[in-house]
Formats: structure tokens, sequence, C-alpha cells
């Protein structure tokens, strides 16, 4: 193989993959032949090393310039969970890919010293993309490590490096840095190595791309062991640590939520906590991407190298939460945008795949928080056309809440009015209700209100059905104009919501007043409306509550039979009032199948929790104690209330159905207190409506029936939501102080809480609880598996506490 000074030149016409195949066959050769290698010093970049005693490694020969893997820093957060993997798994390779900053080299240092094999460690440099030289670093850091480090002792000048990998084998070979020779014929003499590795030895690449050897074979014989940056990145534990490793100036708490933002990224959280150090008034909480440190090192090892045209496209698409080729050509008027994710991907420039197609991607959240404040700093003008063209796109293919956000963001009040009109009650259903609540919160505030009836009337039925009646109101209260004073610009469109439909969901004037608009509505909206189950819904609710049983019927088969795209809730509603019809006339099985459709039919929502929820749930529980399986019904009815109490009573006719339902229920389960608990809050809520036809009865019924059963154990019903997400903790190894970390809430609250769950379940130890709780149907068999963090709303308490102080007044 001839030697050369530097990488090779590509010739005028020659490909890489041409030159790098030459090169392959050149070094299959060469690796056997023992006059082909030329074992001068190898420079900067080769570090040998061989186990002189337990623990310890030691350099040796002329050839190193430094003491092996990097010396322990202090503070450092030793990656046990990762070692452990690594040492448990047999694949003979392991690469750790990931961009920089994810602590690559102080893994594999680590890995290093945990290593019982000999140990041979190899920096890599630019220039080592030549192949003779990366050669001539490989064969003297073997023959160190062999013992042979001394030039005196060398017998020739050449040695054959299959001979040297042979004689010291089993060994573990860490090459750190390998992308510096990815993209050159250096490349080749990596890929030789792992086809060559002798039985027993393990080669430990780390680098920020795909390192230049046959991945997807080493996929399919299971010879390969992948640590990628969602592996690498610091967990909460972790996070902890690193905390802990600070002294006392960082709480952990604190950290591992500031790690979770920065992603776990290794070299975001230091440079976090050198911002906080630097302006003592500055804490983690407010540490983002356009942080001065996090931002200069984002340029300087993400960026740099970048072309113009790849820095562009990166900043002008900061704003998307998700990126893909077709949409960024739409955003940028651009061809070509696919080939520059996969690239941006390839050489880890900090996009997240979303996807095994790796089709959408998305920024590192604290990268996108660089590259937008570049974007409004310097093309702000420049937004609201890019956000436009983005809603266009998400809104032609049907990504309809991205569409709300996009359009927000332009400042389009027409767009986003548009929007709402046509898609508000796909948004709800699709399990975007924060998107949505954020859309119309906006909308709000731009004063579009009185502007653009049809939305606002939309709006009023959204915020209803997410629990929000009393924005619904306000928002309704907006249309209302002294007769013939209603401007032009305000007269409802045909294909909207009738207003008479609103006031009959908001029920202000009780029963009567309901069916009076109800059949308005029913009239104003035309069988082809995308309106019409919504109506027929209704009056068949109007009618039921007005003690007419077959009109209602057959008003809400009407509202079954029309529902159709972004009309679930409806038809889960008129499913779950239809069921209950035909529990009172003693037809389970009829009861029973739509209880099983209205479930199939908010399954399809995405929304586990809504106000319709707690009517489904309601119904379930009933049906269940009906065909005798008391355990299901405890488990029906405990998931109900637990609902119940995250939201607001934004349809009362709805919530007292099904807390009459749940009383009645609980009443069949031998719990009386529990059922004379959920109808005072039924009485509460006659005292603001109370008018509400045929409930009131029923509620009267149920107090009567609860004063002649005789007191029995609390049980399900009593407990409250916040006992609930604390019971199903109890099941595991957790303390106390673990718990409330978990739930976000204070030691002494957890225990306010478990004291109350052992007199509610007559329990006096945490065992006592659970297995009552158990007997009761309120843990399942799986309760016991609940060792992770906090469910996704477990931190919520009110169901309008994330709206703007001004939205929830």
């Amino acid at each position: 193989m001839s030697r050369q000074a530097g990488p090779t030149t590509e010739r005028p016409g020659a490909s890489f993959e041409a030159r790098r195949s030459r090169t392959l066959v050149s070094l299959q050769a060469a690796f056997a032949a023992p006059d082909a290698i030329d074992d001068r010093p190898a420079g900067p970049g080769a570090h040998a090393m061989r186990r002189a005693s337990p623990g310890r490694l030691v350099a040796l020969g002329e050839t190193v310039t430094s003491l092996g893997p990097p010396s322990r820093r202090r503070g450092a957060v030793r990656r046990d969970r990762l070692i452990a993997l690594v040492r448990s798994s047999d694949a003979p390779i392991v690469t750790i890919v990931a961009p920089a900053g994810y602590g690559k080299t102080t893994l594999l240092a680590q890995l290093a010293r945990a290593e019982d094999r000999a140990v041979i460690w190899v920096a890599l440099h630019r220039r080592d993309s030549d192949p003779t030289a990366l050669m001539r670093h490989l064969v003297a850091a073997f023959s160190a490590a062999a013992g042979r480090g001394d030039r005196t002792r060398v017998p020739g000048r050449t040695r054959s490096l299959d001979r040297l990998m042979a004689s010291l084998a089993p060994f573990a070979l860490f090459l750190d840095d390998v992308d510096c020779v990815s993209g050159g014929e250096g490349a080749a003499v990596v890929e030789v190595i792992a086809e060559r590795l002798p039985p027993g030895s393990r080669l430990l690449m780390a680098s920020r791309s795909e390192p230049p050897i046959a991945m997807a074979r080493a996929r399919v014989t299971g010879t390969l062991l992948e640590l990628d940056r969602a592996r690498l990145a610091f967990d909460d534990a972790e996070a902890a640590a690193f905390a802990r490793g600070l002294g006392d100036r960082f709480d952990p708490e604190a950290m591992r939520a500031f790690g979770r933002r920065a992603e776990g990224w290794v070299a975001g959280m230091m440079l976090g906590v050198l911002a906080t150090q630097r302006d003592t008034d500055t804490g983690l909480d407010s540490i983002g991407g356009d942080d001065r440190f996090i931002a200069d090192y984002l340029e300087m090892e993400v960026l740099h190298g970048l072309t113009a045209d790849e820095r562009t496209f990166l900043r002008r698409t900061a704003f998307l939460d998700r990126l893909s080729g077709p949409l960024c050509d739409a955003v940028l008027g651009r061809a070509g945008s696919s080939s520059v994710l996969e690239d941006l991907d390839r050489t880890n420039r900090f996009l997240v795949p979303l996807d095994h197609r790796r089709e959408w991607y998305r920024h590192h959240l604290l990268l996108r928080g660089m590259l937008r404040s570049q974007l409004d700093r310097t093309e702000h003008d420049r937004v609201p056309t890019l956000a436009r063209r983005a809603a266009t796109w998400f809104e032609a293919n049907g990504h309809m809440a991205d569409a709300l956000d996009a359009a927000r963001l332009a400042g389009d009040t027409q767009m986003v009015a548009g929007l709402l009109r046509a898609h508000g009650r796909e948004v709800l259903e699709s399990g975007a209700p924060e998107t949505l609540h954020a859309s119309l919160q906006w909308f709000e505030a731009s004063g579009a209100l009185r502007e653009h009836a049809t939305p606002t009337l939309v709006g009023s039925w959204l915020w209803l059905y997410s629990g929000h009646g009393a924005i619904a109101r306000r928002w309704m209260s907006t249309l209302a104009h002294p007769a013939g004073e209603r401007p032009g610009a305000l007269e409802q469109e045909p294909s909207g919501p009738p207003e008479a439909l609103i006031r009959c969901a908001l029920a202000e004037g009780g029963a009567d007043q309901m069916l009076l608009d109800a059949r308005s509505a029913a009239q104003q909206v035309p069988d082809h409306s995308p309106w019409r189950a919504e109506a027929m819904c209704m009056l068949g609710v109007a009618l039921s509550l007005a003690g007419q049983g077959d009109e209602s019927r057959t008003a809400l088969d009407a509202a079954i039979e029309a529902s159709g795209a972004g009309t679930a809730l409806a038809r889960a509603t008129a499913l779950a009032f239809r069921g209950l019809d035909a529990l009172r006339r003693g037809d389970r099985q009829a009861a029973a199948t739509d209880s099983a459709d209205a479930r199939d039919a908010l399954s399809l929502t995405g929304l586990a929790d809504t106000p319709v929820s707690s009517i489904v749930d309601a119904l379930a529980a009933r049906v269940a104690l009906a065909r005798g399986d008391r355990g299901r019904a405890r488990v029906d009815l405990a998931h109900c209330r637990s609902v119940r109490r995250e939201l607001r009573p934004g349809l009362p006719w709805l919530v007292a159905q099904a807390d009459i339902e749940l009383a009645r229920a609980s009443l069949g389960l031998g719990d009386r207190s529990g059922s004379r608990s959920l109808l005072r809050g039924v009485d509460l809520l006659f005292r603001r409506i109370p008018a509400l036809g045929r409930l009131q009865d029923d509620a009267r019924e149920i107090a009567r029936q609860a004063d002649m059963l005789p007191v029995a154990a609390e049980g399900a019903s009593a407990l409250t939501a916040a006992e609930s997400r604390v019971l199903r903790y109890l099941t595991t190894h957790l303390s106390f102080p673990e718990i409330a970390a978990r739930l976000v809430v204070s030691q002494n609250t957890v225990k306010s809480q478990v004291m109350s769950i052992y007199r509610k379940l007559d329990a006096t130890s945490r065992a006592g609880a659970v297995e009552h709780a158990r007997s009761l149907g309120l843990l399942d068999a799986g309760a016991d598996q609940v060792t992770a963090g906090p469910d996704l709303f477990e931190t919520v308490d009110d169901a309008d506490a994330t709206l703007p102080m001004a939205m929830s007044r």
C-alpha cells in the first residue's frame, strides 16, 4: 500500500464508493502482509494501554502522547445502567452514537476502566482518514499493549496487524471520535477490523455519526449493541446524581426538571449550571436554548460546518413542532427538503426522528429555542408568511391541530376562524384539547368573537364538551344583541350550530326550556347538516328529562344514525342515554350493547377522561351490576368518580344524570355513604338549575332507598380523586416521601391521604388497605406494576388550572 501524507484527494470522475472498495481490497492483504505497514511513531491521537494491575491502565511506548482515556472528572456521573447493559451483552461490536455533548467519551472511558480484557484506546483525528496513517496508529497501539512499545524491542520495521490482534486476543479496542474518519478512505480500516475481530474480543466505537461498518448486517446477526442518543441521555436518577455531585447548590428535583427540558443532554445541563453561576438571579427553570453559553456551544459543535442553505433551513423551520420533507418544501418554497433532513439526521445535528421510516423529525428542544430566537431576531417579518404556509399544508394533509397552531402563530384571525368552524370538533376528538383550548383562548383575546358568529358558536360548544361551562356562557354572551341590532358580520352560517342548540346544552332554563330549545334546534338543522347528530342528541336528552321515553328513543336513534366524523362525543352521549333508558325498561341486553358501543365511540376520540366519559362509565357500572359483576362495577364506579372530580360541570344535565346513576350503582353495592355523598353534589347542582325534570324525582327516590339501607363499609365511591391516585402507589415499594415526589405534593399531604384511605377502607396497615381495595375492585391485577413516574394529569388539580386567569374567572 502506498503511503500518503494526508487524506486521499478524489480524482475527477472517481466516486468515493469506488475508492473505498479499492481500499478495502488492499487492506485485506495489508492486514496479513508482514511488510505492508510502517511501524513508525503514529503521532498525536494514538493511545495504547495494558492492564498493569486490577483497575489501572498504563500507557506504554514512545507513540503515546497522553495517558489513554480521559482522567476521571470530578463530579462526573457514573453511567452504571449503561455499563451494566454493555457488560451483560455478548455482542462483539458496541457503537455509541450521539451528537456532541452526550458524554460519549466519558462513557467509553468508564467502560474501559470496567473492562477485564486487554484494553487498547485509540482517539482518532481527521488525519486518520488516510488509511496508511490510521494503520500505523493501530499497529503502534497494539504493539504497545502487547508490551512491545519500545522501538528498540521491535524486530524489523513492520509487523502484521492480524498477528498483533491474534497475540493480544481477547482484547477490547476502544475507538473514540470515529466520525473523524467516516468521510475518508480510513473508514475502510475500521470496517476490516470489525470483520476480522478475533473471538472473545470486542470493538467499542464512539461517534457523532453512524460508524463505517456493515451496521445492517450486524443488526441481523446479533453481533451489534447500539447505544444512541436516547440511551445516553440522563434519566431522572442520573440528573439527580449530577445535582448531588455539585454539592448543595442545586435541588435534585429542579435538576431533574431541567434535565427533561434539556432532553438528558449532558453538555446542556452543564452549561445551564454555568449560566446560573454567572447570574445568581437566574434559575435552572429559566434556562433555554437562547442562553448565551448554550447557544455558543450549539453554534460551535452542532451548526459549525453547515452550509448557509442548511443553516437557513434549520432557522426557518424552528417554529414547527415537527418536520417532514413535504412540509418543509411547502413552508420554504423549495424542493429537496427530505434529503436535507436525512443528511442532518445522519450527521447528528440535533434532529430527533419521530418514526422508524425517518419521515418525521423534530428539533431538539434547546436547539429549537436557539434557532427560534435567531429567527425572531433576524427574520421576524417572515414568520407570519412561513406559518401561514404551514397552516395551509397541515389543513390540506389532515393535521388540523397543527394547522390551528400555525394559523395562530401567523396571527391570521380569518384562518383560525375558518379552522374552528370546519374542524374544531375534529381537533377536540383527536385528543388534542390543549391545542384547541389555546386556539380558542387566542381567538377570544383577538377580539374576534363579535365578528365571527359561527366560530363563536362552535367554540361555545367545544368549551361545554371540554367541561368549561363558565367560559361557554361568556362566549355566548358576546352574541347577545337587542332584536334587529345584530351586525351583518355576525349572521350565522347555515352550516354552523344554531344558538338554540348551545342554549339547550347550557340548560340554564331547566328541562322545559331545554325541550323548547332542542325542538327549535332540530328544526333549524337539516338532515344533511354536519350538526344533525348533536341536534338530535340534545332533543333525545331533553325528551328523556321530560319523561317522554318513546319520543326520546326515536330522537336518540336519529342522532346515532346521523353520527359521523367529528361527532363521536354526540354518538357516545346518545348511546349512553339510550342504554340508560333500556335499563329503565329492563332490557339488559340492549343496555349492554349500547354501553359497549358508547365505549367504542369514545375510544376513537383519544379522550378517555371527558364529561361524556362519566356518563359512559356510569352506564357501564349499572350494566355490570345488573349482570352481577360487582368487581367490574366497582372499577367503573371508581374511574367515573375520578373523572368527575377532575372536570368542571360544563353540561349540568349530563353531570346530574351521571351522578344519579353512580349513586344508584353505589346503593346496589351496599355503599350508602358513597351514594349519599354523590346525591349531595346533585343537590348543589339543583340549587343552580332547580327544574331538571325527571332527574329530581330519581334523586329523591335514591335518597329514600339509601335511608333504608344499613350503614356499610365506605369503599370505592367514597375515595377522592387524590386518594385514588395515592392508593395505586401503595401497591409499590415506594416510601411515602417517594410517593410524594412522584405526585409532586408534600409528604404531609400523602400521609393525610393515606390515613383517610385507611379509615375509609377499614384498614390499619398498608397491606390491609391494598388487600381491601383489591377486594372492592379498586385495584386490578396490574396495580402492583406502578413503579414509573406520575400519570400525565396527576399534577392537575383543576380543569381550568392551565388556562390564563382571564379565561378562568
